[in-house]
């Protein structure tokens, strides 16, 4: 499997697969300790809380590492969301964001939609899957859009009762203004997610790694800068005699300081300097 081949940081490991002797598929996959996104954020928002900027950027650039490389390989995730975001615990650290089920459609259930050729999620789905048009790398640039809205916010853009008119809104409708629903909000973080969640393809971020770079420069603004002291760096000037050219300070007609030796008894030192010389013609 493609997925196999998949070995960054970010994206969960698979380690094997097959079929075993009763017909059943089997993946055997990296083990993961900790909480789904969604778990996470259903948690914030049961307790009246928003994700910190700075959370939300850390788990985007995460997602956007793993992309990179699957991108590179020809792979699109296509259902990217909060399922399938993890946050894998590791001692003295923070969590490490992993990106799970590359290329797998999972059948069933009412939380995945797969209707003739559609496959994804239609709260995270990307006009153009919904549109079943020819999908690239952009396509999961608009979910992680739709994700980090919600991170930010603490609500998705688009909410229906039924699937076919949340994939519907995808396509015909702006999603509501980012900057009004959470005004707290860095307004370059908000640019970053509007421009992800652009209904055409083109409008949106080229690639992974231009998404990356705009919410690492995000970041940077978000820190704070450290104080200057005001203290002035003295420069440190180097001879530039060439060392052949250099007179040993021992040479003739060489100028040379002789060291300071220290003394260890100064009142001795004051006498020595102040007793009066004998001459011959005193005695």
């Amino acid at each position: 499997a493609i997925t196999a081949r998949l070995t960054h940081g970010n994206t969960v490991r698979v380690f094997d697969f097959g079929q075993t002797a009763d017909g059943e598929l089997f993946l055997v996959m990296e083990r993961l300790h900790g909480q789904s996104l969604r778990r996470q954020l259903d948690g914030l928002r049961a307790e009246g809380q928003k994700m910190e900027p700075a959370e939300t950027i850390r788990i985007g650039t995460g997602v956007l590492q793993s992309l990179s490389q699957a991108h590179a390989t020809g792979l699109v995730h296509r259902d990217l969301k909060p399922e399938n975001i993890y946050l894998h615990e590791v001692a003295r650290r923070a969590p490490i964001i992993k990106v799970l089920d590359f290329g797998v459609v999972k059948g069933g259930g009412t939380d995945v939609t797969q209707v003739g050729e559609l496959v994804g999620t239609p709260t995270h789905m990307a006009p153009e899957q919904v549109r079943e048009m020819p999908v690239d790398r952009r396509c999961d640039l608009y979910s992680l859009g739709i994700v980090l809205y919600e991170c930010v916010c603490g609500s998705l853009p688009f909410e229906s009762v039924g699937a076919l008119q949340l994939m519907m809104m995808h396509v015909q409708t702006p999603p509501p203004p980012l900057a009004e629903r959470a005004p707290e909000a860095p307004p370059a973080l908000v640019e970053v997610i509007d421009k992800a969640l652009a209904k055409e393809p083109d409008d949106r971020w080229p690639d992974a790694a231009a998404m990356r770079a705009a919410l690492i420069a995000v970041d940077k603004t978000l820190r704070p800068k450290r104080p200057t002291t005001g203290k002035r760096k003295i420069p440190t000037v180097l001879s530039t005699t060439p060392r052949a050219e250099r007179r040993s300070p021992r040479a003739p007609g060489a100028i040379h300081t002789v060291p300071r030796r220290k003394v260890a008894n100064k009142k001795k030192l004051h006498l020595a300097a102040t007793r009066p010389v004998e001459r011959d013609d005193d005695k």
